[in-house]
């Protein structure tokens, strides 16, 4: 922990808890499990965990370079109605 700057005194079962539920939610276990691993009572535990950008991110820039082949449909456009003034 000094290692990474952190005292002894910063951390907390409550710490190991809070990240216990985010190292599960990394690992795509799903939120129902991580409830009742981590015995939350309620849906709390969900403040706690989110997406990290680089696990969220990542392969994206790879799928959005991977080539798709597909073809445009034409289609006509649609003209704007006509009213007559009984509709005005």
């Amino acid at each position: 922990m000094k290692k990474h700057g952190f005292q002894v005194s910063q951390i907390s079962s409550h710490s190991l808890r809070a990240g216990g539920a985010m190292a599960l939610h990394l690992n795509r276990v799903p939120t129902h499990t991580i409830r009742k691993m981590g015995r939350w009572s309620s849906d709390t535990f969900l403040d706690y965990i989110h997406e990290q950008i680089a696990v969220f991110s990542a392969g994206l820039s790879t799928a959005m370079g991977k080539q798709i082949l597909f073809h445009n449909i034409g289609f006509k456009s649609i003209s704007t109605p006509v009213l007559d003034n009984a509709d005005t």
